[in-house]
């Protein structure tokens, strides 16, 4: 196959997949509206910078935001900033480790704060170790893979 040729998907597969987009844009919606999810004008004055420091740090993966499906503003996620205001330390790190993708790094986190017992509306104060570390034994420790997740 050369690099030109695209693959034949089925209708039923291309039903499946536009089912499993609109399933996340749904998800979207809801977390971006949840307590804690802040406009970037917001959460710039939290960091202590303007708006245009905080789209670099969101595009350097430095900071988590998401955006609304229909094209909106970004909302970040507030337990993310420690109570000194600092973002999460190593955040690029699972970016390129886990995913690109903005809400699979938004669940991982999420997720692991709650496995953790944290709660995500209130400022993370998580151990000073290395996040990526953290996360990596936490997932060693068998989280994925425990009955009901």
């Amino acid at each position: 196959m050369s690099e030109g040729d695209r693959y034949e998907i089925s209708p039923e597969l291309a039903t499946a997949m536009e089912r499993a987009r609109e399933r996340g844009r749904e998800l979207v919606t809801k977390l971006i509206a949840m307590d804690g999810m802040l406009p970037t004008e917001e959460f710039a004055q939290l960091l202590g910078v303007s708006s245009i420091e905080v789209e670099e740090l969101r595009k350097q993966g430095i900071v988590l935001a998401l955006r609304h499906p229909d094209g909106g503003d970004y909302r970040f996620p507030a337990w993310q900033l420690d109570a000194a205001g600092n973002p999460i330390p190593d955040l690029q790190e699972i970016f390129i480790r886990y995913s690109t993708s903005p809400l699979v790094v938004w669940q991982f986190l999420h997720n692991l704060l709650a496995w953790r017992g944290r709660r995500c509306s209130k400022p993370c104060d998580l151990p000073p170790e290395n996040w990526t570390v953290w996360s990596e034994r936490s997932l060693g420790l068998g989280f994925w893979n425990e009955p009901g997740r």
